[in-house]
């Protein structure tokens, strides 16, 4: 690969000028940066800014945003909105997924922090990754906290409102004529899942409708679908069988819908249905499902300009937390059901899968 000593070579200045025009770092006349810019392109130089960083102790231009999984739509969205702000600021962004394992979440710190990045931006793993975020403070670097934050956590956070978002879908829900309404929780070491629940059980109390925890499954995967189906099996085992069901999360209400019909049943025939984040898919999927869409571009747009307020030593406040509404968008998922829960026996039976 050619080095700036041959870029300088074929510019006929010195690595110091070449080094100028790369970082924009000192004033150079038209005519040598044209000279310099020509070399390059013919030359096909790619500078080795984690070098550069080193020598000058000015940073990388390198941000890490580290995730659950990318393969959500609601953290492709995120990661878009911070990829985008990055580049328009000319940094450079690795992403790094968790998989919501705090050990594989502390590797990526560690592995980052040795290249120098200039800053995080985190959608942390849970409560247990608050020893992980003492390590990027212990280290001086700079963060932010995108959609989760750890138990206690005090600092900079863009999220979404998590508690209105699902007492608005517990009212719409009720609004059809569902008074028992099911609820697919993901983990409770997990800050979104905590506050869908809250939200969940305020929706109910502002309808004078009193909580039932029988109507709640626990998920331990926030990330995967597969908890729906054993909510299922729960549901329908209920003396008192729900007629609506609301996911944390839009994984988790694939998961219910697929396995709804793989018992031979429908949605919303059997169960009217609502989630968290609207997926592309969604739309091509029959039903369209009621969703709370969080504007997730503005979460990674928003969390990256508080990110970079920091590394340009912007005066701010010493803790600024911004919380996004998201909006209530009705699906055919709950339309055209209006009746009251099966309390009777025999209950609804699960027709049989060809």
């Amino acid at each position: 690969m050619a080095t700036i000593h041959d870029v300088a070579r074929l510019a006929g200045v010195s690595p110091m000028t070449v080094s100028r025009v790369l970082n924009k770092s000192a004033p150079v006349k038209a005519e040598t940066r044209g000279r310099v810019e020509l070399a390059i392109q013919k030359l096909d130089y790619v500078p080795n800014r984690l070098a550069q960083s080193v020598v000058s102790r000015n940073g990388a231009r390198i941000l890490a945003l580290v995730m659950p999984d990318i393969v959500n739509p609601f953290c492709t969205g995120v990661a878009r909105g911070v990829e985008d702000t990055a580049q328009n600021n000319d940094y450079v962004l690795i992403i790094c997924n968790h998989d919501d394992d705090p050990q594989k979440e502390e590797g990526y710190f560690r592995s980052l922090l040795s290249l120098k990045v200039d800053g995080f931006l985190l959608m942390p793993s849970g409560d247990k990754a608050k020893r992980n975020i003492a390590l990027l403070a212990d280290k001086g670097c700079p963060f932010v906290l995108i959609d989760r934050k750890p138990r206690g956590y005090v600092g900079d956070y863009v999220a979404g409102d998590n508690v209105n978002g699902s007492a608005e879908l517990v009212r719409l829900l009720l609004s059809r004529g569902h008074s028992r309404i099911g609820f697919i929780s993901g983990p409770n070491q997990i800050s979104t899942a905590r506050e869908r629940l809250t939200g969940y059980q305020l929706g109910l109390q502002q309808s004078c409708i009193k909580f039932d925890p029988e109507l709640v499954f626990p998920g331990e995967s926030f990330e995967s679908g597969i908890a729906a189906d054993p909510a299922l099996t729960k549901f329908l085992g209920l003396a008192c069988v729900p007629t609506a069901v609301l996911a944390c999360n839009n994984t988790l209400a694939i998961g219910f819908l697929r396995a709804v019909r793989k018992r031979g049943m429908d949605v919303p025939a059997d169960f009217a249905l609502a989630c968290f984040d609207k997926i592309a898919v969604m739309d091509l999927i029959k039903p369209t499902v009621t969703a709370a869409i969080q504007p997730a571009y503005n979460f990674g747009t928003i969390a990256t300009q508080l990110l970079l307020e920091k590394l340009r030593g912007s005066p701010v406040e010493k803790h600024r937390e911004i919380i996004l509404r998201p909006e209530i968008v009705p699906g055919e998922s709950t339309e055209g059901y209006q009746h009251t829960a099966l309390c009777s026996e025999p209950h609804r039976k699960a027709k049989a899968v060809n």
